[in-house]
């Protein structure tokens, strides 16, 4: 039956009778004995006697050992000892020592220490300090001193001054004095009552700020909803020379401090896989024009982005004339329209018939344009028959099947 395809695979099998006799005896025994009789013995015995005997007897010897023992030992003893140890110790001890002492040693220890002490001191010192002080002192200090001062002024002068004065004065008068005395006063919060006594060379310059977030819009409303970490905003002066970067925290807000006053503008990086949705000032939507002043915390310069979607399908061929895809099909041209059919890209299917478009959240027509000599059979919104209408304005589409085939 060739309704469908072709039939590649009829066979007929034929055979020349033997020419020489078979190497094992038959199952079943002949009805007529054979005229010659074989060269040895069957590995098998035949049903039915031969007429004439064999030539050779059996090799082998029986498969069963004898039914009694020999009725007398063997003359010589087994080369081998026997698997089991003698069930108690010698009757006499070795007279000689091992060679090798034991491997442990005695649990307890010497009942009396050693004459003569060991000649270097321990390595480490004793947990817990000994009972009673040493008789001698130390010849020399000790390299690490106290962790606390002394409570009262040396007797006798140091020989340098300290860094800082000490809290009480000494008895005698340090032999090299300090340059100049040393006060500790804390700076002041505020504005000072009185000028500084070496005032600065340049006047003092209020500084400012520039502030703001970056979150996600998840449901395509075009405002933020869930808070972005990790995307680089970038602050430059229009005239001037700052320039600087940073990335936003986890709760998607970064800041920008000591900016004199001017005129700056804040440019956002998008993260792999986003694109812009809204941001403080309009359009462009990934820069923000700032003003300074003298001083101003600019704060609120906010962006706002979004996911791009995925939307996937595939070509197949229908092989068996069920309207059902079977093997993708390499190289189909598949193009991607918005809503009011303009074209936003082309694609061709890979090696699995698949392809891929990666784009803003919308609603979007996806059409195949058929191989040469292939006819459509259906796709997955059963419309137009290479042309699906997908929506992703919340989510991917994953699953966008085209399915052609040859005229039979």
């Amino acid at each position: 039956d060739v309704s469908t395809g072709d039939d590649l695979d009829n066979v007929f099998v034929d055979t020349l009778p033997s020419a020489s006799p078979t190497p094992a005896p038959s199952v079943t025994p002949t009805k007529h004995p054979s005229y010659s009789p074989t060269p040895g013995p069957t590995t098998r015995p035949t049903l039915s006697p031969t007429f004439a005997p064999t030539y050779l007897p059996t090799m082998g010897p029986t498969s069963s050992p004898t039914f009694s023992p020999s009725a007398t030992p063997t003359m010589s003893p087994t080369m081998v000892p026997s698997l089991s140890p003698t069930p108690g110790p010698s009757a006499h001890p070795t007279l000689v020592p091992t060679l090798v002492p034991t491997a442990s040693p005695t649990v307890a220890p010497t009942a009396i220490p050693t004459a003569v002490p060991t000649g270097a001191p321990t390595v480490a010192p004793t947990a817990v300090p000994t009972g009673i002080p040493s008789l001698s002192p130390t010849p020399r200090p000790t390299s690490n001193p106290t962790s606390l001062p002394t409570l009262g002024p040396t007797v006798n002068p140091t020989i340098v001054p300290t860094v800082n004065p000490t809290i009480a004065p000494t008895v005698n008068p340090t032999l090299n004095p300090t340059p100049q005395p040393f006060i500790a006063t804390a700076p002041p919060v505020g504005d000072t009552k009185f000028p500084s006594q070496n005032p600065s060379s340049t006047p003092s310059v209020y500084l400012g700020s520039i502030c703001g977030n970056v979150s996600e819009d998840s449901d395509n409303n075009d405002s933020g909803d869930n808070t972005l970490q990790g995307v680089t905003i970038t602050v430059f002066e229009v005239v001037g020379s700052i320039s600087e970067s940073t990335m936003t925290d986890s709760s998607g807000n970064y800041c920008f401090y000591n900016l004199p006053i001017g005129k700056y503008v804040v440019t956002e990086t998008n993260l792999e896989g986003f694109t812009d949705v809204s941001d403080i000032d309009g359009i462009p939507f990934n820069r923000i024009d700032v003003d300074i002043g003298a001083g101003q915390n600019s704060t609120g310069n906010n962006f706002v982005d979004e996911r791009l979607r995925q939307i996937v399908g595939q070509v197949l061929e229908d092989t068996n004339f069920d309207k059902v895809g079977d093997t993708p099909l390499v190289g189909v041209n598949v193009t991607l329209y918005y809503a009011n059919g303009t074209a936003v890209a082309s694609v061709m299917t890979d090696s699995t018939g698949k392809f891929t478009f990666l784009v803003p959240p919308g609603v979007y027509i996806v059409r195949e344009t058929n191989p040469p000599n292939f006819l459509d059979v259906s796709d997955s919104d059963s419309g137009d028959l290479n042309a699906i209408t997908v929506d992703v304005s919340t989510g991917d589409d994953l699953d966008n099947v085209f399915v052609d085939t040859l005229p039979s």
